[in-house]
Order: structure tokens, then C-alpha cells, then sequence
């Protein structure tokens, strides 16, 4: 193909071919039930919190009736195609999603190139195949058709090929993490292993999953992140792994025991970013080896030392490396440094600092349209015992506690903003003892008797950014 078809190619390769008239794919669908485990995560088929479920639902009850009215029916899903720059991507869904996974293949592909060093050698007319799925039956029959057989995950990449396959997970975020987690399997094989799959499992697997958790905010890409917030929480599960009397981190590197992505996760990226001396040297020549097919054990052994010796330092770091937030409904991941995105299409949605907190201070990123609520959680003991204060897009304040089945308005005022078209509205809370006391660009809006420890952000039946997000534990400074 000429430059110039490739190019108009790329500018006109947005296809759209309706399925067949069917009911939507329900939003939860890649949270699946199976072999008796009850919710499981369609990448590893580990138990997930059986909140995943019901993860757009959120708590029962809505503040205000404007904006918990229903919202349009979903789209039917449809078969998108486009050409990139290296990706021909495909994808059964809707619109808007496919739009969104598509914006993630060229900034990925660049930070992929950034982290190896080098890139798959494409021919003039060669894209990299991938394919993306609403549900696990929809994947899995294609798989089997392309493969001839399908692995019990969430995706798969294909080496004879060079396809990578995937279904909608549980949340936006660990959809774009599996996304993100399939095209480095494709990338690092064609570019480092001759595509064929590394001897171990925890260093293909946990370096995928290393880079896969990211930053996004829709225009920049940061692969290998300490997630701000998720529900899968690799850093507790592997922390909990690790600590057992029975972990033996010499076999799993050997391989004579099983191991699964969250310590895969924990052992790839603390190699990868430990700032011992001659760590870094370290581990790009674990890297190199086991790109060309070395021996687990062996190369380890060389390249980092003794498994042993190391596994004490793994279990501290870990207890250091945690997650700040933890989601309470609906869906929340981290954007940037101290920036949050929460979703709730038509319920309240939460998340709090992980630790008992004495203030926390965050500002809204105000919407160019539409309405919104947005602020603080100011108490939360149970899913039926929390308060939240909400600054709304006209101008109002609203503090509000669900108890015991109900909603009570603590208070409601109108809060004007410095200027007619704010960028952001700064909320701040404070806790002494069983007192709150809540700010909205340092205007005082009262002083509530709440009972808890637990300060967090949240919003109703939108989708909001935070930045600036901080606040301060209990014992000590602000972070």
C-alpha cells in the first residue's frame, strides 16, 4: 500500500456494520460466575469483591429527583473498525466505548517503544491485529475460531498471528488495564522474544500487568503506576499473598509453584523500580535474558541475586506500596498525580482515603454543560450510614445523610462562585472528634456531628474529575 492510500486509509477506515437487533449487553457482563467461585475477573479468574456486580448500581436512593431521572436506553452495540498508525482495531460495542479504547492504541504503542527500547518491525502494509468484545461468549467464539482453542482469561494474545483478543472487564479502568495489558504482550513478543512467550510465566505476566496499570486522562498515557483507586487492588491482594507463612517466593520464580497477577504484579514492578545501587542495571539484564529465553531460576539468580534473601524486602515494600483510595460504588480510577475520575450514571458514587483521615481538600473540575454534583464524603460507617457534601451545577450546597433507609438534609444553600464561569470548586472538610465542619471555596457551610473516621470524594448521576486531591491521616502530615 502507497503512503498516500495508507494515510487516507487511516482517515477513512471508521466502519460501522449493525448487528442483528438484540437485547444490550448488560454492563456488568465480564463480571461472570463461574466454576462455583461465584464473581470472578475474567483476566485471571480470581474471586472478585462481590460488589463488581453491581458496580454502576451504587447505594440505594437518590438525593434529588432532577438528577436521578432516567437516562436515554443504550446504544445497541455495533462492529467498529479503524486503522491507526500500527493498529487495526475492531471492536463489538458501542460507539462512544469504541472511540475511547481506540483513543488509548498510538499513546500506548509510544510509551511501549519508550519502555523496550525498540518496536515490531511492520511491513508498509502490516497493521496489529485487535479485536475487543462486549461479553466472554462473544470473545471466546472467536478465539476458537482464530486459535483453536481459548485460555480461561479476559484476553489472549496470539503469537502465530500476532492478534491480541479481549472482553469488557468489571470497570472502565480494568477494561483499559486489559486493553493496555494485551498490546504489550503483542509488542514486547514481536519486539524482544522473537515472538514466542518467555519461559516464566510471572515475568511475562507480571510485566504486562506492571505497565498496564496507568494514568489516563484522555490525552496522556503513564504506564506503571501505583493505581490511586480500583477495585481489583493488586497491591493489598499480593501484600496478603506475600505475608503468608507459606509464600515461597524461590518456587514461584522457579516455577514449582502457581502464582497469580497481583504478586506477579508486586515482584515485576518492584524490580523495576527499586533504587537499591545497580538495581536498574539489574534488571535490564533479568530483562535481556529472559527475552532470549533463559531459565527462570538460573537467570534470577545471576541477574538479582537470592530469592530468598529478597523476599523479606518484597514483603516491606509491599506494606509501604498500597493503593491511597479505595472505591466504595461505581467506578473510580486515578488520572494524574492527585487527579480522580468518578462515574455514576444515575446513583451516588464514593470513594474514600484507604486510612482514617482528619481533612482531606480536593477541587471539582467544573463541566462546560450539563448538570452535575460533586464534593465530599463526610462520614461513611456502613452502606446505609454515610454523609455526603455536594456542590451542584447551580450553585447549590447540599449536605446529606442516608440513615436507616433514608435520605436527611442537613443543609441546602446557594454558594454563588467567585466568578461567573469557575475552572474548579474547591471543597474542603475537616473532623475534630465526632465534628465535621465543610467548605466550598472557604465559605463556611456548617458544622456537622457525624460519626466515623472516613473522609473521601463523591458524586451524583455524573461524571466528574477531581485534581489537587490531598488530605491528612490521622497521625501524620498532609500528603
Amino acid at each position: 500500500m502507497s503512503p498516500v492510500a495508507r494515510t487516507l486509509a487511516m482517515v477513512i477506515a471508521t466502519l460501522t456494520v449493525m448487528r442483528n437487533a438484540e437485547a444490550p449487553i448488560a454492563p456488568c457482563a465480564a463480571a461472570i460466575a463461574r466454576d462455583g467461585l461465584g464473581v470472578c475477573c475474567g483476566t485471571c479468574g480470581a474471586a472478585l469483591d462481590p460488589r463488581a456486580v453491581g458496580l454502576r448500581v451504587g447505594p440505594p436512593g437518590a438525593p434529588w429527583a432532577k438528577l436521578a431521572r432516567r437516562g436515554d436506553p443504550p446504544a445497541p452495540a455495533a462492529t467498529h473498525e479503524v486503522l491507526t498508525r500500527h493498529y487495526h482495531f475492531t471492536a463489538v460495542t458501542t460507539r462512544p466505548e469504541f472511540e475511547a479504547l481506540a483513543a488509548v492504541l498510538e499513546p500506548a504503542w509510544d510509551a511501549f517503544a519508550v519502555e523496550l527500547g525498540a518496536a515490531p518491525a511492520l511491513a508498509q502494509d502490516e497493521w496489529l491485529r485487535v479485536y475487543y468484545f462486549q461479553d466472554e461468549p462473544s470473545w471466546r467464539a472467536k478465539v476458537l475460531t482464530d486459535c483453536g482453542h481459548c485460555p480461561k482469561a479476559g484476553g489472549y494474545y496470539f503469537p502465530p498471528t500476532k492478534t491480541a483478543y479481549l472482553y469488557r472487564q468489571p470497570t472502565v479502568y480494568f477494561t483499559r488495564v486489559l486493553l493496555i495489558h494485551e498490546l504489550l504482550h503483542q509488542f514486547h513478543f514481536l519486539a524482544r522474544t522473537q515472538n514466542r512467550k518467555p519461559t516464566a510465566d510471572w515475568y511475562a505476566e507480571g510485566f504486562a500487568e506492571h505497565l498496564s496499570h496507568h494514568f489516563w486522562d484522555g490525552e496522556r498515557l503513564v504506564l506503571g503506576v501505583v493505581p490511586l483507586a480500583s477495585f481489583e487492588n493488586y497491591a493489598t491482594q499480593a501484600r496478603t499473598k506475600v505475608a503468608t507463612e507459606t509464600f515461597d517466593l524461590a518456587a514461584m520464580i522457579e516455577g514449582r509453584v502457581a502464582s497469580t497477577r497481583p504478586e506477579q504484579w508486586a515482584l515485576v514492578r518492584y524490580l523495576a523500580t527499586r533504587e537499591d545501587t545497580g538495581a536498574r542495571d539489574a534488571w535490564t539484564r533479568l530483562r535481556r535474558a529472559m527475552d532470549d529465553g533463559a531459565a527462570a531460576g538460573a537467570a534470577f539468580n545471576r541477574a538479582i541475586g537470592s530469592a530468598r534473601e529478597l523476599q523479606p524486602k518484597l514483603r516491606a515494600w509491599l506494606d509501604a506500596t498500597q493503593e491511597p483510595w479505595q472505591p466504595l460504588w461505581n467506578e473510580w480510577e486515578g488520572i494524574g498525580d492527585g487527579r480522580l475520575r468518578g462515574i455514576s450514571p444515575g446513583a451516588v458514587s464514593a470513594c474514600r482515603v484507604r486510612e482514617p483521615a482528619r481533612a482531606i481538600a480536593a477541587a471539582i473540575e467544573v463541566p462546560s454543560a450539563g448538570d452535575w454534583a460533586g464534593g465530599l464524603l463526610l462520614s461513611y460507617v456502613s452502606g446505609d450510614d454515610y454523609t455526603l457534601g455536594l456542590v451542584c451545577a447551580d450553585a447549590r450546597v447540599r449536605v446529606l445523610r442516608r440513615l436507616a433507609g433514608a435520605w436527611h438534609a442537613l443543609a441546602d444553600r446557594r454558594v454563588a462562585p467567585a466568578k461567573a464561569t469557575p475552572a474548579t470548586r474547591r471543597v474542603e472538610a475537616r473532623r475534630d472528634g465526632p465534628r465535621v465542619v465543610f467548605l466550598v471555596d472557604g465559605t463556611e457551610i456548617g458544622t456537622f456531628e457525624l460519626p466515623g473516621e472516613s473522609l473521601g470524594l463523591a458524586i451524583q448521576h455524573c461524571e466528574l474529575r477531581f485534581k489537587d486531591a490531598s488530605w491528612t491521616p490521622l497521625a501524620t502530615p498532609t500528603r
